[in-house]
């Protein structure tokens, strides 16, 4: 067996199916690249996001990463994980405030019932002291 040197390219085949393909070329054409380049470029980014959170978003809130990151001058993906740092520390203090805030108790009243209004409930908040 012969040592291959990690930073030299070496050829690999693999078999697809033609609705894969497919996809493939049309991502291709679309960014003016080959078949071999997307592939690549899938792989590589596999290897760098698989120990990632990946988090499906509609096309509408894609669109405003899209915007903010141009905006603020970086690569969509690392402005896209500072935004979830922030969202993550941001949860983490709420969450933080919400354990060390007194707890409320809850009373619950009913209210006198005639036959012609329906039962209420009333609900009273008090914090503790």
């Amino acid at each position: 067996m012969t040592k291959i040197q990690a930073d030299l390219p070496e050829m690999v085949s693999v078999r697809l199916p033609k609705s894969v393909i497919a996809q493939i070329d049309d991502l291709a054409e679309k960014r003016d690249s080959s078949r071999t380049s997307v592939i690549r470029s899938a792989i590589t980014t596999y290897f760098r996001l698989r120990d990632s959170i990946l988090v499906p978003i509609s096309n509408e809130h894609r669109q405003r990463l899209i915007e903010l990151s141009m905006q603020n001058k970086k690569p969509m993906d690392l402005f896209a994980e500072s935004l979830m740092a922030r969202a993550i520390e941001n949860e983490t203090l709420e969450v933080e405030w919400n354990m060390s805030a007194p707890r409320q108790s809850t009373s619950v009243h009913k209210s006198t019932f005639s036959p012609k209004s329906k039962p209420r409930l009333e609900v009273t908040y008090a914090r503790a002291n």
